[in-house]
């Protein structure tokens, strides 16, 4: 039996013969390389573009995926919705129409919450009651400009408390307006200035990290040294093929067509450089920790062996732990814990890693 009777006589997306030789019609085609049918009429919601699917598609030309966008019988309820739910039936609500006969949850092409969800990591679904940012009721909170968020830093991350209920006059939290009343604040200034830090100092310590120490600190060099605001543009398509467009710690693959929701990382972190200077006596001090710290960003830091791309939630938790981790191991206030149990603790946004997703981090 010759090749051409035995299996499909498509192409793959790589040129290739296709090698399925089960389902094919009278005249040898498989159902994803029939020439000539018709292509779906749904529009993918990540890209916006036409969907390419060409195979079992109903009547009205709509693949399994997007049936939900096809034009539907009349709701048997009279002045209902026209739109359909997801499971491919009539929408049964008869109030809030707008002119065009649709609820909130069903208008065609209405735009998606900018916000990613929790859960996922990936872009919020809804489409309703969203603000002039863009944001839904969920989301809407942490991104709002109007709100008043906490001044507090926290001392595990450097980030700003993003904490926008019950700010007190002074403009802290509750937990941190309590903190404040209880510890002692921060005696360094932040780095590059000669603004007092806000921060408590750690128990039994004058300072809340490392860096803020002067007996510490000679030779401190900042993590964003070894930044390079182009290297994403520059890297990311070597990386996505690198990996074959999956996330190194999760092993899915990578959402890279919703916006914040994939990030850049450094397998090593900038900050273990950055305190592995501190360690360093320079004869030159800081200047000279800054032409090591150069050299190392161009030839160690931000070679494609050291970086790759993973869940923005995921790259927060990693980086948040690492300095944590390192800052305290300086500090003296480690105590008995590994850098496991500071990814463990660490969460964003009600996230944390698992174990799976930790040991792989740490190997």
């Amino acid at each position: 039996m010759s090749r051409s009777q035995a299996t499909c006589r498509g192409l793959t997306k790589q040129g290739r013969p296709c090698a399925l030789a089960t389902g094919l019609d009278s005249a040898g085609w498989r159902k994803f390389h029939t020439p000539d049918t018709p292509q779906c009429q749904g529009v993918a919601q990540t890209t916006g573009q036409r969907c390419r699917v060409h195979w079992d598609l109903d009547s009205a030309g709509y693949c399994v995926h997007h049936r939900g966008q096809s034009p539907v019988p009349a709701s048997p309820i009279p002045g209902a919705c026209k739109g359909v739910t997801k499971q491919g039936l009539p929408c049964a609500i008869t109030w809030e129409l707008n002119g065009q006969g649709f609820c909130k949850y069903h208008v065609p092409n209405a735009s998606r919450c900018r916000g990613l969800a929790r859960t996922t990591g990936r872009r919020c679904k809804i489409t309703w009651n969203l603000d002039v940012s863009g944001y839904c009721q969920f989301h809407r909170r942490v991104d709002a400009e109007a709100a008043r968020q906490c001044v507090a830093v926290m001392p595990n991350s450097g980030r700003r408390c993003p904490q926008t209920v019950g700010i007190d006059a002074k403009g802290f939290c509750t937990v941190h307006s309590a903190a404040k009343a209880e510890s002692p604040l921060c005696k360094g200034v932040l780095f590059g200035s000669h603004t007092r830090c806000k921060n408590n100092a750690k128990p039994g310590y004058g300072y809340c990290c490392a860096a803020h120490d002067p007996e510490i600190a000679t030779s401190y060099v900042n993590p964003s040294v070894f930044a390079d605001s182009r290297l994403r543009g520059n890297v990311e398509g070597q990386i996505v093929k690198l990996f074959r467009g999956r996330d190194l710690y999760h092993g899915d693959k990578l959402d890279l067509n919703t916006i914040g929701a994939v990030e850049l990382d450094h397998v090593v972190e900038k900050q273990c450089f950055s305190f592995a200077l501190q360690n360093v006596k320079f004869r030159d001090g800081l200047e000279e920790a800054l032409d090591v710290a150069v050299m190392l960003r161009d030839n160690i830091v931000n070679q494609i062996s050291n970086l790759c791309l993973t869940r923005a939630t995921t790259n927060k938790i990693k980086g948040s732990a690492v300095w944590g981790f390192l800052d305290d191991s300086m500090t003296g206030h480690r105590d008995s814990r590994s850098f496991t149990d500071y990814l463990l603790y660490e969460q964003r946004d009600g996230v944390r890693l698992g174990r799976d997703v930790t040991r792989t981090i740490r190997n």
